[in-house]
């Protein structure tokens, strides 16, 4: 470092008590932002010995996009609620990308994150003329508007768009929740939490609309969730998901040629419940690969049984979730099992 340089630098560390070092780093594809503080300084060797990082002055800033992170939206929210003006109603809108993992496995991380900056341009220059923008999480996204902005016929239209990926056509599916805010003084966080639960609904497959408006009955459920996801290891334990084989019948012969398994889960007080309630619920808490695992093994359990029994074995079909090929647990004991069983007399398949 040269001389005239070193005296600049202690210059500006002086001016500005200690502070003044930008760092850039890659970190899986993304550009991040660190400060740091300088506490000793070396003339003699010409180099920082010491620093300390400092992260008060970009902790609210999201280095992908440059717009606000999860704790800049809450701030700043908090902000203009408190001094809103009189008469206006604002909403939350909590916004993700189906699917999108498999975006970054199909083009790569690059053009994932160049999606990613790119669908929050859209939000930020969207027909909400949103008041704040953040990127909370990989794809998941927030906005404070005007409630008045809102309209259903443009959302609808809004959340699917084709984008350009790597010079391809590609369709982007868009799943919004909305919370409209009728009392400002209920934290911020609690209304991007009913935010997300009403975009969970829109991600249901029993939702006809990219989209879903809180309402009081979404709250109850998800307090009936909330309590289905708190009973969920001790019920794993306890089996209490049972596995059922849905047979698949030759219309000929009338005998089962192979069968699917299906779960049900008989849960404490609350009965038997449908698949349609729990898988998206395990799905979000990334539980779901502990539940396929444990169907599979209660599968691979009855036709080890039947065969040493001499009974007759047909194909099982078992289903799993996309979110099973990112679960290393299931996918080694999947490889594992494969393997053991490489090389072995073929089961007796029959129909019976």
């Amino acid at each position: 470092m040269e001389r005239t340089t070193l005296e600049n630098l202690k210059k500006n560390l002086e001016e500005n008590d200690g502070y003044g070092f930008l760092i850039y780093h890659e970190k899986d594809g993304e550009k991040g932002i660190k400060s740091y503080q300088c506490h000793y300084l070396s003339e003699e060797f010409e180099m920082v010995i010491v620093t300390v990082e400092d992260v008060t002055t970009i902790s609210e800033k999201d280095a992908l996009t440059g717009g606000e992170n999860q704790r800049g939206f809450i701030k700043k929210a908090e902000n203009l609620l408190k001094n809103k003006a009189q008469g206006k109603t604002y909403a939350i809108l909590c916004m993700d990308v189906k699917n999108f993992k498999a975006i970054n496995e199909l083009f790569g991380i690059y053009e994932g994150n160049d999606l990613l900056k790119r669908l929050y341009q859209d939000l930020e220059n969207s027909f909400f003329e949103p008041l704040i923008t953040a990127r909370v999480e990989a794809d998941q996204y927030l906005c404070l508007f005007e409630w008045d902005k809102l309209d259903y016929d443009k959302l609808i239209s809004w959340c699917e768009k084709e984008y350009f990926i790597k010079g391809r056509p590609f369709r982007v599916s868009r799943r919004c929740g909305i919370y409209r805010i009728r009392n400002s003084v209920m934290d911020v966080r609690g209304m991007c939490d009913r935010a997300r639960l009403a975009m969970s609904v829109a991600k249901s497959d029993r939702s006809p609309k990219p989209y879903a408006v809180f309402d009081g009955m979404m709250g109850k459920e998800y307090i009936d969730l909330f309590e289905m996801l708190g009973q969920f290891d001790n019920s794993l334990k306890n089996d209490e998901f049972y596995v059922y084989l849905q047979p698949v019948v030759d219309s000929v012969t009338g005998r089962i040629t192979s069968a699917e398994a299906l779960v049900r889960w008989n849960c404490l007080g609350k009965g038997i419940i449908s698949p349609q309630r729990f898988i998206p619920l395990l799905e979000g808490s990334g539980d779901i690969p502990r539940l396929d695992l444990y169907v599979v093994r209660k599968v691979e359990k009855f036709q080890n049984e039947r065969e040493q029994q001499g009974l007759p074995v047909v194909p099982i079909s078992v289903n799993l979730s996309w979110i099973d090929f990112y679960d290393n647990e299931l996918l080694e004991w999947l490889c594992s099992y494969v393997r053991s069983r490489k090389g072995q007399r073929p089961r007796n398949r029959s129909t019976f």
